[in-house]
């Protein structure tokens, strides 16, 4: 009997208690916020000792019909890191525009050091100064960035190939 009772007390001593839900704690930081319900990872890249991203958030807002300079802004952010215990990180935020569109990588070092760049090529429009004429501006930039420096270069027109 005492057997029927021990067998009991552990069977029933296994089972799941229900506990009270622990609340979640909650952050209070706007701008984090702002970014993790907004963002888009537009292209990724990995080599063999850093990982590049970029990433375009866009700001809340709708476009008035017809009046392009209504339209809610966008900022690409680019981070940056090395691949090892202790990563040396960085991450780069280009000026905010109407429009960002990624168009390629223009060249990826196999391994990314201090003076090797990991470089791409952007496409930033803005409404057109002269409203009747409408349209947009086109403005291209090659970005170059690693875990320690970057650049953002304006450019005549897109080079990139590499996919």
């Amino acid at each position: 009997m005492k057997w029927c009772y021990l067998g009991l007390l552990l069977f029933f001593g296994a089972l799941p208690v229900a506990a009270e839900p622990l609340p979640l704690p909650k952050e209070d930081n706007s701008a984090l916020l702002h970014v993790l319900n907004n963002f888009e990872i537009v292209a990724e890249k990995h080599t063999a000792n850093t990982f590049f991203r970029v990433i375009k958030v866009l700001d809340h807002g709708e476009c008035s019909p017809g009046r392009p300079e209504s339209c809610p802004e966008r900022t690409l952010y680019i981070p940056v890191s090395t691949i090892d215990l202790a990563p040396d990180e960085q991450l780069y935020k280009l000026p905010k525009a109407k429009r960002w569109n990624f168009l390629g990588w223009i060249h990826v070092p196999k391994h990314v050091g201090r003076d090797h760049f990991v470089t791409f090529e952007v496409k930033q429009q803005q409404p057109s100064h002269t409203p009747k004429t409408g349209g947009w501006i086109d403005t291209y930039y090659e970005i170059g960035v690693n875990p320690w420096r970057g650049y953002m270069k304006e450019i005549a027109a897109p080079t990139a190939q590499i996919p």
